[in-house]
């Protein structure tokens, strides 16, 4: 499977920053396809090498890697996604999960994909810079701060796109619960925003990492001002603190799933928990 040839296919996320130094390990590779055709053709790349696999191991079947597509969201620049998660059948163990977005923003703005050595791999690997990475969050970031008031307006009035990925409300009742959506899809960009600032308080920027980084604290601290005026963050605040008051916590999953939840209730308190301080 070639990485070179266009479309390009980009490595990013935890694995990429790993690759450029920027982090001692990484949980999940991420990959952006410029394009859905050639995200599809890696899903069913990965699918051939895994049946090929099973042939190989005599186990007959491919039972042990799952590929979920989920659907984006243009309103919010969300990209579809493919996730696709390996699992060792004779152990029940999951194993790192891959995310594949499409998202042409990688050939339509000023891309800068690096080509990277990795251990083991014959060929090189094309990583999106962390100034690319940062300057795509950056726009997702400058998008919600000019669009959520009019998007929670048009959902008030019945509008009625949904929104994916929203952990608790992914199957919206009524308006107010794809405005609920709304919130928790920003609280997530807000999320990755503090996980970017984090990486940046580790270590002097460079010069084309300083003016996305000076951009990103700016527009992390606009978007967390406007959650926290927002019209509908005290009804929001009560539905998910009602939520975690009765949720089991039988499970790690559970457990962690709580916490998170918990950190992004957080981020709606700018007076009490500033993401885009360093300290």
């Amino acid at each position: 499977m070639s990485l070179i040839t266009p479309p390009p296919i980009l490595i990013t996320g935890s694995y990429a920053r790993f690759l450029q130094n920027r982090c001692a390990s990484f949980k999940n590779i991420d990959i952006i396809c410029s394009t859905e055709g050639s995200a599809i053709k890696l899903c069913k790349e990965i699918q051939a090498l895994n049946e090929a696999l099973d042939i190989d191991r005599d186990l007959g079947t491919n039972d042990n890697i799952f590929i979920f597509p989920i659907p984006g969201c243009r309103a919010i620049q969300l990209p579809n996604a493919y996730n696709i998660h390996p699992k060792d059948s004779s152990s029940d163990i999951q194993g790192p999960e891959l995310m594949v977005s499409v998202d042409d923003r990688v050939i339509n703005g000023h891309a800068a994909p690096l080509a990277i050595r990795a251990p083991g791999v014959e060929r090189p690997l094309w990583c999106l810079s962390f100034a690319e990475e940062t300057r795509l969050l950056n726009d997702t970031l400058e998008h919600l701060i000019g669009n959520l008031n009019p998007l929670t307006v048009e959902l008030n009035q019945g509008a009625a796109f949904e929104l994916p990925q929203t952990i608790l409300f992914g199957f919206p009742k009524n308006g107010k619960e794809r405005i609920y959506g709304l919130l928790v899809r920003a609280l997530l960009t807000l999320d990755k925003a503090r996980q970017f600032i984090s990486i940046f308080a580790e270590e002097e920027p460079d010069g084309q990492l300083q003016a996305q980084q000076q951009r990103l604290h700016t527009l992390a601290a606009i978007l967390q001002r406007k959650l926290s005026r927002h019209i509908c963050r005290s009804d929001f605040e009560c539905r998910v603190s009602c939520w975690l008051s009765t949720v089991p916590h039988v499970s790690d999953f559970e457990i962690k799933r709580v916490e998170f939840i918990t950190s992004l209730l957080k981020m709606m308190h700018p007076e009490l928990h500033r993401i885009d301080s360093t300290h």
